[in-house]
């Protein structure tokens, strides 16, 4: 337990002319793959240390196919978390993902809540928070995905309401409101997919269940949308937003050849899938008060030890107007009676 005293939600970087950030996803069940990347990041800091970790959701599976008996606690996340992060010394902001919430804790995120207090590197004060110690260049907000639906497709079916989804909106879009440097959004499902949902729905690689978000995204002028759900490590450009999926921190790390995806530098006239690649790993996001950005996609390959991680893609922009391609066709926004019918 951290005591009211000493606690602090992580340290101020409000003053930093630059900073970097780790983003993780889909962490796994407690297995060698989820300590294999670890390591990694713990490696990896010791010469390129985090600000801070940017979680993208599903921070705890259940182990194998034994269904939890009896009430689910935060000490399952310091057994399960914590043990495994500890030695990077960062904070880990993390966002709901769907096999933490619904399947590890039974729709209640209260215990991830609680475990903010009691932990020295776990975070999430809220189902959805903004990060406030940050430099006034850079603005991080974390929404709960699992209650977005749209025409009749859901994230999360059982957890689907529009109140909650408007009230993510309306949060998200009051945060970002008139803020002029760089928006980061987190999220758990992803608005765009290369990856085995790529051809679902209407079949172009959109995640019709989050058309919602992606609607608030183009209007609010988010730069990055960091999300998780699909196993694999991808960026797909929008028209002003690039979309990175992290869902590769130890879970499901193996293609499966019966799904199809992208091929990496297709484009359609809405989006370019740039990257995917189902491989163990996470993200490093580097960025300065200049508003220069650049991510790389850190890889473990299997059967290999964790020092052996590599850089498996790196894309950089100069500034803000290099975010996003406006060749591309923006999403059509709704108006309110179709929204209505849609959400409801």
């Amino acid at each position: 337990m951290v005591s009211g005293a000493q606690f602090e939600l992580a340290p101020d970087k409000s003053g930093c002319a630059r900073l970097r950030a780790y983003i993780i996803g889909d962490y796994g069940s407690g297995d060698a793959w989820q300590a294999k990347v670890a390591e990694a990041m713990t490696l990896l800091a010791r010469d390129e240390p985090p600000d801070l970790v940017l979680g993208t959701g599903d921070c705890i599976y259940l182990a194998g196919d034994d269904l939890l008996t009896g009430a689910p606690s935060a000490e399952m996340l310091s057994e399960r978390f914590d043990t495994y992060y500890q030695d990077l010394a960062a904070s880990f902001f993390q966002c709901l993902g769907n096999h933490d919430l619904i399947d590890v804790f039974g729709g209640d995120p209260a215990p991830m809540i609680a475990h903010t207090y009691q932990s020295r590197i776990w975070r999430m004060p809220s189902s959805s928070y903004s990060i406030r110690v940050l430099p006034p260049w850079v603005a991080v907000h974390v929404l709960n995905s699992n209650v977005f639906g749209f025409d009749g497709t859901f994230a999360e079916g059982e957890h689907f309401s529009v109140r909650e989804m408007e009230r993510e909106l309306d949060a998200a879009t009051e945060y970002f409101s008139g803020f002029q440097g760089l928006k980061i959004l987190v999220g758990h499902h992803p608005v765009f997919t290369a990856g085995k949902r790529t051809y679902r729905y209407r079949g172009d690689g959109e995640i019709r269940c989050m058309r919602r978000l992606r609607e608030m995204i183009d209007g609010t002028g988010v730069h990055f949308y960091l999300s998780g759900h699909e196993h694999h490590q991808s960026h797909t450009t929008g028209p002003a937003c690039e979309h990175i999926v992290q869902g590769c921190g130890g879970a499901g790390a193996k293609q499966n050849p019966r799904h199809s995806r992208r091929m990496n530098g297709t484009r359609l006239s809405d989006k370019i899938f740039r990257f995917q690649q189902v491989m163990s790993g996470f993200a490093v996001l580097d960025m300065d008060q200049h508003l220069y950005v650049r991510v790389r996609f850190i890889g473990i390959p299997a059967h290999v030890p964790a020092d052996q991680f590599r850089v498996i893609y790196e894309y950089d922009w100069s500034g803000l107007d290099e975010i996003g391609d406006r060749s591309l066709r923006p999403c059509r926004q709704t108006n309110d009676n179709l929204r209505r019918r849609h959400s409801g």
